[in-house]
């Protein structure tokens, strides 16, 4: 099977300046193009894999907005074998979020909610700050094989799931292969569309945390 990790590697080698995710939240419009994604997922899985030393298996909540972010920590998690969920499914190994005062269980990672990435004030005693301890990670993370699971609405999907999942969902709102995915803020369900389900249709996705941003120009061919 073709861990979705493999297919980021192929898509960075083969396409690295195409856009992969776009972003619109309260402070403008972010895109990252595949390589720039790429770079981010390996600087992440440096720091849950050598820094934390998170293992395969274990759960992370991601306690986040529609960020580009989340599609970054969704692509890291995965390719870590790790198992993600948005909510409280049993005490998680560890919690990103963006709200230094999360009381969350587990080891509590803070993300930076600036637009580029950049750190914001220093986390608290305890949390691990993610925008000054992941950009000193190399650049490249090896693929390990491993795919993780994701939580859907309603259950766990398992890693040899996704894909047929993911065309499912495309079918069913009209993605073709290499379109555009807009994705407006809304239910945790969507999980999968910040990130597996624009990389295994060979398109990208429009992310639009503020619902009153214009994207006509995104070129966007489905909504979910």
């Amino acid at each position: 099977m073709t861990t979705p990790h493999q297919l980021l590697t192929r898509r960075t080698a083969t396409a690295p300046a195409a856009p992969f995710v776009t972003w619109y939240g309260p402070d403008g419009r972010v895109e990252l193009s595949t390589v720039t994604f790429s770079n981010a997922v390996a600087k992440l899985c440096g720091l849950l894999d050598t820094e934390i030393g998170v293992a395969a298996g274990e759960q992370v909540q991601l306690d986040l907005p529609l960020h580009w972010q989340l599609s970054v920590w969704l692509a890291a998690t995965d390719a870590l074998g790790l198992a993600v969920t948005s909510g409280a499914e049993g005490e998680a190994a560890v919690v990103a979020t963006m709200n230094p005062d999360c009381d969350l269980p587990g080891q509590q990672v803070l993300v930076p909610s600036s637009p580029l990435g950049l750190p914001g004030p220093p986390a608290p005693a305890g949390v691990i700050d993610q925008g000054r301890e992941a950009p000193g990670q190399p650049d490249l993370f090896p693929a390990t094989g491993a795919a993780g699971r994701i939580r859907d609405s309603a259950r766990w999907l398992a890693a040899d799931e996704t894909a047929d999942v993911c065309r499912s969902i495309a079918d069913r709102i009209g993605l073709s292969p290499g379109g555009r995915l807009g994705i407006v803020d809304g239910p945790a369900d969507r999980l999968l569309g910040c990130y597996l389900l624009p990389l295994i249709m060979a398109g990208s996705v429009v992310l639009r945390q503020d619902p009153a941003a214009d994207v006509t120009s995104e070129g966007i061919t489905a909504n979910w």
